[in-house]
C-alpha cells in the first residue's frame, strides 16, 4: 500500500476513538513525517513509509493473536498501542544517498520517548503504557543495553506476567522479522 493510502486508513481510524487530543496527535504526526519515515535504518522497513507500514501490520497482526489467544484487547487498545507504540522513530533517521544513517540529535529513548510524545497529546490507560514500554523487550533492558536501556531484565519478567504485554512485544518482533529486507 502507498503512503497516501496508510494515511488515510492511520488517520480515519484514529479519529474514529472520539479521544480528546487525538486531532492535535494526528497533525503532529503529519507535521514531522510519521508517515514518510522509515522504521529503521537497515533491518526493517527502511523506506519511505516504513514506519506507518510496520504500524498497520502490527496492528493486524496483534489483532489476530488477540483472538487466536482470547485475549480479550479492546480493538482501540490495539490500534492505538500499535499505531502509535514507535513514535518515537519520527525524526531518528537521516537520508543519506541510498541508505538511513541514525540523526544524532534525536532526543535519547525509545518506549520512553513514544510515550513522552503520545502523553504530549492524549491521555493512555495504564495498560496501554506497558503494552508500549515493554514491546521491545530484552532489547531496551539496561543489561542488554547499558547505554539506551530503560528498564530492568527483571521489570520485564514481572510485566511479561501479563501475557498480553509479553504477547505485544512477539507481535512487533514477529512483525519486524516478517518485512526485513535482505541485503
Amino acid at each position: 500500500m502507498n503512503i497516501e493510502g496508510q494515511k488515510q486508513i492511520i488517520i480515519s481510524s484514529l479519529e474514529e476513538f472520539s479521544i480528546d487530543g487525538m486531532n492535535d496527535l494526528i497533525l503532529w504526526m503529519e507535521v514531522n513525517g510519521f508517515f514518510e519515515s522509515p522504521a529503521s535504518t537497515k533491518y526493517h522497513g527502511c523506506y519511505p513509509g516504513g514506519l506507518a507500514e510496520h504500524s498497520l501490520e502490527l496492528a493486524r497482526i496483534f489483532t489476530q493473536l488477540n483472538e487466536m489467544a482470547s485475549l480479550n484487547i479492546d480493538h482501540e487498545t490495539i490500534f492505538l498501542v500499535s499505531i502509535l507504540h514507535d513514535l518515537c522513530k519520527v525524526g531518528s533517521y537521516i537520508k543519506e544517498g541510498d541508505i538511513y544513517e541514525y540523526n544524532k540529535k534525536q532526543p535519547p529513548g525509545h518506549a520512553t520517548l513514544s510515550l513522552i510524545r503520545i502523553k504530549n497529546y492524549i491521555n493512555l490507560k495504564p495498560f496501554e503504557e506497558q503494552l508500549i514500554k515493554f514491546h521491545m523487550g530484552v532489547y531496551q533492558t539496561y543489561e542488554f543495553n547499558k547505554e539506551r536501556g530503560e528498564y530492568t531484565f527483571n521489570e520485564m519478567i514481572e510485566a511479561w506476567k501479563d501475557r498480553r504485554i509479553k504477547a505485544f512485544y512477539f507481535c512487533d518482533e514477529f512483525e519486524s522479522m516478517q518485512s526485513r529486507k535482505e541485503k
